[in-house]
This record gives C-alpha cells, structure tokens and sequence, in this order.
C-alpha cells in the first residue's frame, strides 16, 4: 500500500479506484487501512484469502474496526456520515485457489503450490466459513493460477528436446485437471450464500 511513499500513509494515484491485493497479507498496518480505505474513499479494495483462519483475522478486524469507530476525520460535520458508513461496510474478498497439479493422490505435483486452498473440499470449508461472515465480508472473485500451464514455455531454449514431450503431457493433463477443478469450484460459488 505504501508504494513510493516514505510515509505509512497509503501513496495512490489520484485515478486509482480499485485495488486488488494479490497475495493474502496478515500484516496489521496493512489490514487496517485497506479497512480505512475501504471505508473512507471512494477507492475499492480487494483481499486475497486463502484459508480458514485468513477469513477469521479478517472478520474480526472489521468487527474491531467497527467498535473502535476512531476513524482520522477530516471536520465534525464528517464524523457521522463516516461512522455510518464503516458500520456498512465489508471487506471485498477474493478466494486463491491452489491450480497445481496433483496426480496419484498428490503423490505427483505440478505447479507452484501458491495456496494452502488446494482441494474443492478445502475451497468448501472456506465457503462455509465465509457464509458465518457475510456482514463482514463479501466474496467478489475466485483466482487460480496454473503455473504449470502458463509459466511452462513449449518450446523455451532452457529445456532440452527431451523435456518438450514431457512439458506437453503434463500441459495436457494440467488443462484438463484444472477445467475440472474450475468447474467444481465455480458450483460451489454459485450455490454459496457467501
């Protein structure tokens, strides 16, 4: 948040009015002005999650941020069209789901393994826990990345004719696992209440 900034005000280009947040952060600081920002501009930010316990820091941050109301007002005139706003507001959501490829049981992988969300069922349980959160949270996209597909080059001079056959079957199976996993995480979002 703090881009070139060398203070631990946030430093945005004045045309900047959606921002998503790519990796899950734990960081206070951080944590609390997406909430002030979210809360007191017209700026939307977006939180990558990842777990379980991810969406329990977060519920709890708003729900603390709601009791504090100690939010840097500008004049008093402000004071309560700020307040009502922040006991409205939640925070933007987005799920990362795990896209490597697992194979045998998980006995064989493929990819970067960037989230702790790696199966559907664990995408299920994280669902299930952000329905608890719904007056706090707000699930606005899923993210997957298959580094195994696009971070694999067919025919890149750093892999040696050998690896090209097996680069395209893992590419191949990699396509289909993922067009499964996708379709199964996007049912479960669609029948989600979150």
């Amino acid at each position: 948040f703090e881009g070139k900034s060398t203070s631990r005000e946030p430093c945005l280009d004045p045309h900047v009015h959606d921002i998503l947040v790519a990796y899950p952060t734990v960081n206070d600081h951080d944590l609390e002005t997406a909430w002030a920002m979210t809360t007191q501009s017209d700026v939307r930010i977006v939180l990558m999650i990842d777990s379980v316990q991810h969406v329990d820091l977060l519920d709890r941050l708003v729900r603390r941020q709601r009791q504090r109301r100690a939010y840097p007002l500008s004049n008093a005139a402000d004071a309560e069209e700020q307040v009502a706003k922040a006991d409205d507001s939640v925070l933007s959501v987005c799920l990362d789901v795990d896209m490597s490829l697992q194979l045998a049981g998980g006995a064989i992988h493929a990819g970067v393994q960037r989230s702790p969300c790696r199966s559907v069922d664990d995408v299920r349980i994280v669902l299930q826990r952000l329905e608890q959160s719904t007056d706090t949270l707000r699930l606005v996209g899923v993210m997957g990345y298959e580094a195994q597909v696009a971070g694999l080059g067919d025919s890149s001079p750093f892999s040696s004719i050998l690896m090209r056959p097996i680069i395209a079957l893992v590419k191949r199976w990699s396509r289909a696992y993922v067009a499964d996993k996708r379709r199964q995480v996007r049912e479960l979002v669609k029948r989600s209440p979150a």
